[in-house]
């Protein structure tokens, strides 16, 4: 069991969200900041239905101003027999 960090980034000492998924793509060969919201602006926004292994799902909050907060980050891992997404991720 791999403890929660706030901005932990090694499997060693622990996680944070953002800092998970920073490692697991960086084991892949692939460079990421790591800042969930930071992360966020890296890819290409697709609907969820469009979702795929691999994919990055962002969650946060949405203000009536429009404005919204990205507070966590997500893998995902497989796609379930509804077409869900079932993701990894560092709580």
């Amino acid at each position: 069991n791999i403890p929660f960090v706030w901005a932990g980034a090694n499997p060693k000492t622990g996680f944070d969200c953002s800092g998970f998924v920073w490692y697991v793509f960086y084991k892949a060969g692939k460079t990421l900041i790591h800042l969930a919201k930071e992360q966020a602006k890296e890819g290409t926004e697709i609907p969820l239905k469009d979702a795929r292994t691999g994919d990055l799902l962002f969650f946060g909050k949405q203000y009536e101003s429009g404005k919204s907060k990205i507070d966590h980050v997500a893998i995902v891992y497989k796609i379930n027999a509804k077409g869900n997404p079932v993701v990894v991720h560092c709580s």
